[in-house]
Parts: structure tokens; C-alpha cells; sequence
């Protein structure tokens, strides 16, 4: 019989952690080889410090211009991107069956948006919750009980 294993992927706008659990072994085991980071700046950090200015050609006055796209929110969205491709390309070598994502809100959608149709599939639980910073023994608490409901 085959061994299920089950990955879990903690994930915020910065940071993708994940974990394997194997039936048999009550603890996770962290894939540090799988975790990806990216530095997304505070947004005054990206932006200059006051918009363009436009002149439309009639008279003299002129307009300033938005930005057409938050950078910060982009940044955030081709990371998503990222984690996705890594999920998808470890489905294909066969390295999981069933995957938990945890995640904020507005990640879990971008990764939902993200995520191939292989990897839907595996997809057995999200959770809509931030825990990148909790520590790994409640960590492995909160998903234990989370599989259970």
C-alpha cells in the first residue's frame, strides 16, 4: 500500500513554508530545501514622492497622475505565482498526494488564482489564516486539529 503523503504550505505575501506529514510519524518535518522568500518593500519604499504631472494641451493647467497598478500588490501576486509553479512542479515528480495551504485572505486567493488544476486536485483543506511566525509545535497542534474537523 502507498504511503499518503500529506504536504502543508504556510504561506504570507513573503514567505512559503512546507511541511510533510506521513502517516506513522505524529510530527511534521519542514522541506527548509522547498522554502521560498521575497522581499516586498513598504510601499512608500517603491513609490516616488509625488505622482507625475500631466498637461493635457489646453490652458495652463496641469493634472497629476495615479499609478495604474499598486507595485506592492504585483510583488505579492507573482510570489503567489511562485509558490504555485513549486507546488505544481513537486505534483508532477509525484513528492505529495493531499496538500493544506494556510494562508491570509487575500494570498489564498492569489494562490487559488495561481494553482494548477493538478494541484487543485490535491488540495484537501485551506485554512484563511496567517501562520508563518507560529511556532512549529503549534504549528503542528493547530493543523492536526484543523485535519480532524
Amino acid at each position: 500500500m502507498k504511503t499518503v503523503r500529506t504536504w502543508m504550505v504556510i504561506a504570507d505575501a513573503g514567505v512559503a513554508r512546507v511541511y510533510e506529514s506521513v502517516p506513522g510519524n505524529p510530527h511534521l518535518s519542514e522541506h527548509a530545501d522547498l522554502t521560498l522568500t521575497e522581499d516586498v518593500p513598504r510601499g512608500r519604499d517603491l513609490a516616488d514622492d509625488r505622482p507625475g504631472r500631466s498637461n493635457p494641451g489646453v490652458g495652463a493647467s496641469r493634472h497629476g497622475l495615479q499609478p495604474t497598478s499598486d507595485p506592492r500588490r504585483e510583488m505579492k501576486r507573482h510570489f503567489a505565482e511562485e509558490v504555485a509553479d513549486l507546488l505544481d512542479r513537486e505534483a508532477g515528480a509525484g513528492r505529495y498526494e493531499k496538500l493544506v495551504i494556510a494562508a491570509p485572505p487575500t494570498m489564498l486567493g492569489d494562490l487559488r488564482k495561481a494553482i494548477s488544476e493538478r494541484v487543485r486536485e490535491r488540495v484537501t483543506l485551506e485554512l484563511d489564516k496567517d501562520l508563518t511566525k507560529t511556532p512549529h509545535a503549534e504549528l503542528e497542534a493547530y493543523l492536526e486539529a484543523a485535519l480532524k474537523r
